[in-house]
């Protein structure tokens, strides 16, 4: 079992690593673009819980609010680790399932009132926002999942190993 201040250094080292991953950008939608630190706040959210989860993603997502000077981004992924990490240990909700009903309820609306109400943008700008969100939320958590769930990367961070001898094979390999 790790150590309390291990899993810690490792939350801080995800968030670092998901503030320099957040510098590389894939434009999409015109003026926006895909951030890829989402993929190490996720992977702590994964493997130590929502909190170690939350301030990984509060670390690595201050880059967007230091860079486009408004806190839409570091709210908005701040809570998906927080939710994505508390539904699936809590509610032994599939990982994949947790982000999308994360994106689908909270997410998504909270980016468009923001987007549209608080900071208002021009047209065609403001629902690309919006979009780009929830899809970069879902790449994110599709990519954090298979070291999430490796076999040597938990053993490597001493993490007990997940058990799906109870699962059906459709939902393991969902």
């Amino acid at each position: 079992m790790p150590t309390r201040s291990k899993a810690l250094l490792f939350a801080l080292g995800a968030g670092c690593a998901g503030f320099a991953l957040n510098g590389v950008e894939m434009p999409v939608f015109g003026g926006t673009a895909l951030l890829f630190g989402g993929v190490m706040s996720l992977l702590v959210a994964y493997v130590y819980g929502p909190w170690l989860g939350a301030l990984a993603a509060f670390v690595a997502f201050s880059k967007t609010w230091l860079e486009w000077q408004h806190p839409t981004g570091l709210i908005c992924y701040t809570l998906e680790a927080v939710a994505v990490g508390w539904l699936s240990r809590r509610t032994k909700r599939p990982a994949l399932r947790a982000s999308l009903f994360y994106w689908t309820l909270i997410g998504t609306p909270f980016a468009w009132a923001y987007i549209n109400f608080l900071t208002p943008a021009p047209f065609p700008a403001n629902w690309a926002i919006v979009l780009k969100y929830p899809i970069n939320g879902m790449l994110a958590a599709a990519l954090a999942l298979p070291a999430a769930t490796s076999t040597r990367f938990r053993r490597w961070l001493q993490v007990p190993q997940l058990d799906y001898s109870t699962e059906p094979l459709g939902q393991v390999l969902f």
